[in-house]
Parts: C-alpha cells; sequence; structure tokens
C-alpha cells in the first residue's frame, strides 16, 4: 500500500514545472543579454549533443545509404557523467542509465478547496480500484509496455488526507491500453473540472516543505506554468480555515506573489490561477534576479530555478541537451536563490 520516497522519486525530474507540458527551455528565457552571447560561444565549442553516430539506411536499389542520427539525451547524458566521473562504481552509471530510461508514473493532485470534491473523488477513485482489478476481462490487458502490470492508484503514504495519488502506469500507458481508457476519461473530466491537477509528486514537494500558514506573505518567484502557485494557494486557504479566519472555503488571509520574466508565461500563469476565484494573489512579470520588493518583505519565498534540462530526461525522452547550457544557467540559478534570501525574513 504504501511507498518510499525512493520508489517515486528514482530518477525523476529535478525541476519540478518540468512535470507539466512545458518544454524544456535550459534558462534560455532568464538569460540576460551578455548570458545569451556567453551561452552561445560555450554551445559552439562544448556541443556534448552534437554527437552524432552514423545509421544505415537501405535505398530503394538497395544499396545502403549512411545517414547521421542524432544520440538520444539520455545517452548524452549519460556520456558525460561518465567523463565527468561523477558516480563510484558501474553499478551506479548503470543504475543511473535505468533511471533515465524509465517512464514516469502518473500522479495527481486532489484539490482541497472544496471539502466535498475531495470526499467524491476519494469514493471514485474506490471504484476505479475495483474496477482495474475485477472487470478488466483478463490480466494481460493491464500488463505495461515498460514490462510492469498496471496496479490500482493509491494516496502516497508519506502526506497525509490522501491529498495525492500515484499510479504506477506512464501517460503513454494511459493512453495506449484498451483497459485504462475509462480510467483517461474519468481523469480528463476530473483535470477539465479543476478537481485534480496533473503535476510530478517531485513538483509538490517544495511547497509541502515550504509549510505556508496563514497571514503569511508568500512569493514563488519563478512560477509559470503555476502548478505549485495553486498548491500554495490551497494551502493559504486551508490554513485560513483552520484558523477560524475566513468566512468562505475561498477565502485566504495572507498572499501569494506569483513571477515569471516571460510575459507570455506570466499570462499562462495568470490563466492558472484566475479559475481558482481566489483573490489573494498576485502576478507579475519580472527578473526574478532584482524583483523590487524590500528585503525581508516575504514570509516565505519558493525559489524553483530555471534547470539545464538533465533532469527532465524521463519527461520529455526525445530533448536536445547540452551540457554547455549548464554554465550560463549555472549563474542565473545562482542570482535567484541569492535574491531570494534577501527577500526573505
Amino acid at each position: 500500500m504504501g511507498n518510499s520516497l525512493s520508489d517515486i522519486f528514482d530518477g525523476q525530474s529535478t525541476r519540478a514545472e518540468g512535470v507539466e507540458n512545458d518544454e524544456v527551455s535550459a534558462g534560455s528565457k532568464f538569460s540576460s543579454p551578455g548570458q545569451e552571447h556567453e551561452k552561445k560561444e560555450l554551445a559552439k565549442s562544448v556541443d556534448v549533443a552534437s554527437s552524432v553516430e552514423p545509421v544505415s539506411e537501405v535505398k530503394g536499389n538497395g544499396k545502403k545509404k549512411k545517414k547521421h542520427g542524432r544520440k538520444k539525451a539520455s545517452e548524452v547524458i549519460y556520456e558525460y557523467v561518465q567523463r565527468q566521473m561523477l558516480l563510484e562504481s558501474e553499478a551506479d552509471y548503470e543504475a543511473f542509465r535505468e533511471a533515465m530510461d524509465k517512464p514516469l508514473p502518473v500522479v495527481f493532485r486532489v484539490s482541497i478547496l472544496d471539502g466535498v470534491v475531495p470526499g467524491y473523488l476519494k469514493y471514485q477513485l474506490s471504484n476505479w480500484r475495483t474496477f482495474l482489478i475485477n472487470d478488466t476481462p483478463a490480466q494481460e490487458q493491464l500488463q505495461l509496455p515498460e514490462g510492469d502490470v498496471a496496479e490500482p492508484p493509491r494516496p502516497l503514504d508519506w502526506v497525509s488526507g490522501e491529498r495525492i495519488w500515484y499510479f504506477n502506469a506512464s501517460r503513454r500507458a494511459v493512453r495506449k491500453l484498451p483497459a485504462l481508457q475509462g480510467f483517461k476519461a474519468f481523469l480528463q473530466r476530473q483535470t477539465d473540472a479543476g478537481h485534480i491537477v496533473r503535476q510530478e509528486a517531485v513538483s509538490m514537494l517544495p511547497p509541502l516543505l515550504l509549510g505556508v500558514r496563514a497571514g503569511q506573505r508568500v512569493l514563488d518567484i519563478c512560477a509559470a506554468p503555476g502548478s505549485k502557485t495553486t498548491q500554495l494557494l490551497e494551502d493559504l486557504v486551508a490554513d485560513t480555515a483552520k484558523a477560524g479566519l475566513g468566512d468562505t472555503h475561498m477565502e485566504a488571509s495572507g498572499l501569494v506573489v506569483a513571477n515569471d520574466m516571460d510575459m507570455s508565461r506570466a499570462c499562462m500563469l495568470a490563466h492558472r490561477v484566475k479559475s481558482l476565484h481566489i483573490p489573494s494573489v498576485l502576478i507579475t512579470s519580472h527578473g526574478g534576479q532584482d524583483l523590487p520588493f524590500s528585503e525581508g518583505f516575504f514570509d516565505r519565498v519558493l525559489c524553483d530555478v530555471p534547470c539545464t534540462g538533465d533532469g527532465t530526461i524521463r519527461k520529455a525522452p526525445r530533448m536536445k541537451w547540452r551540457a554547455a547550457r549548464g554554465v550560463p544557467v549555472g549563474c542565473i540559478q545562482l542570482e535567484l536563490c541569492l535574491h531570494s534570501l534577501r527577500l526573505t525574513k
């Protein structure tokens, strides 16, 4: 029934929002003009992903013509880690390779903004557990492409209140397996209704650890596309109700400031937050490195910095990854972290 952290996070993406439907930008939208120039120069000299291997293609006349195919991102990262000697043993390298090639499971968060909805969803999920076990004509229909067998969805035992649910099948399996089409339709309906949020489990950890309380001012400095922002707002509303400070289930005592440098992503963030109908949120679009708030203004700051992309291989196996991108992104990450510290009480 229970899941350990190692079961869930074995090789999952380190940049949570990469969980969702975002493409990996490797921090390009967060760079200054000087950093952009530096990144381009580095990419020319250290382009790990440019290594190619010949692939044979048989033409119509029976002759073979060699063409070059790009290596998988997981292979490029694996070779990079080997060259840098970042792991201790051959067993560690093999475990690392296997983890990168293992698809991400389906994980979703149940909204707690309305007490009726979580209870209803838990009842429905219990019915789905019965459906997946008893109503499937043959157990072989639940055989996953990865070789495992689909197990019933279950709440993660390290989060109280059955708020986060885990299903061991990948998104591809849920889309393709006939026996899971009912479950797929259920997830789609509940997502459209705003009752659940599809999000990687590792993405839900930062808001949980932040421990937001009623009356606090909270900053999400790199917020788009907004899954963690909505989670912070839910926590603020829940603690407001718990403290007896709100008259309605949508009232929050406190403030969440959600910022993203890219205006289009900030607009997407605003659209997503608007659906919650919670007034205690402010959307801004400004460079996080010099966000103009006074020192110590916020009680909590969530700093989920742009990543180099190497932690999102399981979600986006076809992405293009280059080691050179990590150098300028590392500088941006440090600047964001230092400014976040200045803004925190």
